[in-house]
């Protein structure tokens, strides 16, 4: 996400952190404005509290002893996901196209 150094500073200062703003911009509802920005609201508190329930499950699986993997195929699909059991050799990344 690119960031401008105002938005950095409102952060800093409002405690929001890029995660809380990632959840915004994925789930929250979009208006646009007459300049051609997009405005997201996440307001709803059931909405909210739904969400917090569900990031709660999710902190406590990332907590367990093992790790997670996902593939995606060439064309950027997810074909799996799963937990890993067993360590992997990684091969040499390299970078997409």
């Amino acid at each position: 996400m690119i960031t401008t150094q105002h938005a950095q500073a409102r952060m800093q200062q409002r405690g929001i952190t890029p995660a809380v703003v990632e959840l915004i911009l994925g789930l929250g509802d979009m208006s646009y404005d007459r300049d051609g920005s997009t405005f997201y609201l996440l307001q709803d508190k059931k909405r909210r509290l739904a969400l917090a329930s569900d990031l709660r499950r999710i902190a406590g699986s990332l907590e367990a002893p093992n790790g997670f993997f996902a593939v995606e195929s060439g064309t950027g699909e997810l074909i799996t996901v799963g937990r890993q059991h067993r360590r992997r050799q990684h091969r040499k990344a390299f970078a997409k196209p």
